[in-house]
């Protein structure tokens, strides 16, 4: 975590870091992304370069409903690299970000690729100036970026690496200029660029157990985080992810005392 943080300070992005997981929005019950906790921060800038750490929860929906999102890929509580800009484009990020990858994370290039939408020439144009080979990249009709209904947009370009005959994504860059209201889409003025890396897949952790200890750590960030934004809806939660270990510590009949190691 602190190698991103500090290439990306070597380039002159100001570092900001939040571990609090209760969201001061009120369509949010747990910060879900690093551009959650600092929305009114980016939007207030008129010029940003940000690199930030964000611990996340997030559960199955846009708006954080009641379903537990862990399925082996997914978690439901971890901890999201960001990069932000603001009123620039793409090509200088992205690039950074490879650099990234395949000098410090040391992450060969073969086994890298990545994710357009086909329509998005913008982005095909910048892949194609990084000298990304073509036959790395996949074109889609699905990498648009939706944060609701009735809410921004853009295109997206995603990284993926090929490990274990699986593509496991693990980087999107968001162009976020569009604003949709009533099925009509309105060009933003300040156009800004969204990156999240998963930190966890990333540093590929290989743990047993993992939904259990994913759960585990989800109750430990929401009980040592109570502040003046928790409600009885954060506690709702909280008494549903016990009662979900229970039902799988019962199952499987895994020793109580056993628990108190994930915690």
């Amino acid at each position: 975590m602190f190698n991103f943080l500090k290439y990306f300070n070597l380039y002159n992005f100001f570092i900001f870091g939040n571990q609090n997981i209760i969201s001061d929005s009120k369509s949010l019950l747990f910060n879900n992304s690093g551009f959650s906790s600092i929305k009114n921060l980016i939007l207030k800038l008129k010029k940003i370069y940000i690199s930030t750490y964000q611990y996340c929860i997030r559960l199955k929906g846009i708006f954080n409903d009641l379903k537990n999102n862990n399925d082996g890929i997914h978690q439901t509580s971890f901890i999201m690299l960001g990069v932000f800009l603001k009123n620039e484009n793409n090509f200088k990020l992205l690039n950074l970000s490879l650099n990234y990858l395949y000098f410090i994370k040391k992450i060969k290039k073969k086994k890298i690729f990545f994710t357009v939408n086909i329509y998005d020439y913008k982005n095909i144009l910048i892949l194609l100036i990084s000298k990304i080979n073509i036959k790395k990249i996949i074109f889609t009709k699905k990498n648009i970026w939706k944060i609701n209904i009735n809410g921004f947009l853009g295109y997206c370009v995603e990284i993926y690496i090929y490990k274990k005959k699986k593509m496991l994504e693990i980087w999107n860059f968001v162009d976020i200029k569009f604003l949709k209201i009533n099925n009509i889409i309105f060009k933003l003025k300040d156009n800004i660029i969204d990156s999240g890396l998963g930190y966890n897949r990333i540093c590929n952790f290989k743990k047993k157990n993992l939904r259990l200890n994913d759960l585990c750590n989800t109750i430990y960030l929401i009980n040592n985080n109570i502040n003046i934004n928790f409600t009885k809806n954060h506690n709702f939660i909280l008494n549903k992810l016990i009662k979900i270990i229970i039902k799988i510590i019962l199952k499987k009949k895994i020793n109580i005392f056993k628990i108190f190691i994930f915690f």
